[in-house]
């Protein structure tokens, strides 16, 4: 007996072609569906999160809208994912400094810009992104951890008194249709000013980000919950057939990075998710005999929010994140 083979029908746009010494690069927006509302799934912002850009392809291949459009750039910086890098990777195309070759804090002179000859090459991109933004009713931006971290499954969202309060209304909803058990509420004042997140409702557009998984790893935990997450999203804003999730995530305000005190070989005693009161061992350091040489602790209470994956460490290398309240 033959399988039933579905179609969908997708519109691929190339929203700019940067002509480059070495070639050609596209930067492409997927459509799929067609009128109200409107969400644009954003990934590969960071060019080594490969998870988004995975999950982004096999969203456009397994979708079919019962209302409303889906639109998909499933690799943000091309030129950052062509190199399997964070940020765009040639100074002498981009003289900028490195941060400044980071897509996620270009969005703010991207915003500000008349013309995108105006701007270095990697706010240029920020620049086409927006356009597709301010046409869209939703945004969900996909990230995964870079490496070598991995991180616990959440959702975040800006919240500033210069958003409408009906974008923030937005938001909050989706943190909760996200279906995700943890959340994190930052003020771009404070944390991640000009980033899309900030930038998105500026323009008066919902956004949520997603950070799920680690990046260069394909476990399929992660596939899995960044597939439910995003089926959950389209089922809350109306596009995808199926009952709304309504979730209750730990709302987290904040993160406190903790460093390795000592070089050696590192034993995480704590794992994503577990709480943390301050002064808690979360790891150990040993040396090349294997004897405990020091030990990482916790400088705040929260839940531990990433995690590296190096087996070993060199004083001053990240070690964990803890998201606090």
């Amino acid at each position: 007996m033959y399988g039933q083979y579905h179609f969908i029908l997708m519109e691929q746009r190339v929203l700019h072609t940067f002509e480059m010494l070495d070639g050609s690069y596209e930067l492409e927006c997927w459509e799929i569906g067609n009128g109200d509302p409107v969400c644009l799934l954003i990934a590969g912002i960071h060019g080594d999160e490969y998870l988004s850009m995975e999950i982004a392809e096999h969203v456009s291949d397994n979708l079919e809208p019962a209302t409303g459009t889906v639109r998909i750039i499933p690799v943000a910086n091309i030129f950052a994912a062509f190199r399997r890098a964070r940020a765009t990777p040639w100074p002498e195309f981009d003289s900028h400094e490195s941060e400044e070759r980071n897509l996620n804090r270009s969005f703010d002179a991207a915003k500000a810009a008349d013309d995108p000859r105006e701007l270095s090459l990697t706010a240029a991109v920020a620049y086409y992104i927006l356009n597709e933004v301010e046409t869209a009713d939703y945004v969900i931006d996909m990230h995964t951890a870079s490496w070598p971290d991995r991180k616990l499954p959440h959702g975040r969202i800006k919240v500033s008194e210069s958003y409408d309060s009906d974008v923030v209304d937005a938001m909050e909803d989706l943190l909760q249709w996200s279906g995700l058990e943890h959340a994190l509420k930052t003020d771009p004042a404070e944390i991640g000013s000009g980033v899309l997140s900030d930038i998105v409702p500026q323009l008066g557009t919902p956004a949520i980000t997603l950070e799920i998984g680690g990046a260069g790893n394909y476990r399929e935990e992660d596939w899995e919950t960044y597939r439910t997450v995003i089926r959950n999203l389209l089922q809350g804003v109306g596009i995808k057939e199926g009952e709304s999730v309504i979730g209750e995530p730990s709302i987290f305000h904040g993160l406190r990075t903790v460093y390795a005190p000592r070089s050696g070989t590192l034993e995480h005693v704590k794992e994503l998710g577990d709480s943390v009161t301050k002064g808690d061992v979360i790891a150990r350091v040993r040396d090349t005999t294997g004897t405990i040489i020091d030990t990482v602790e916790a400088p705040v209470a929260g839940v531990i929010e990433a995690v590296t994956q190096r087996d070993a460490v060199n004083r001053g290398n990240r070690v964990a994140k803890i998201a606090i309240e």
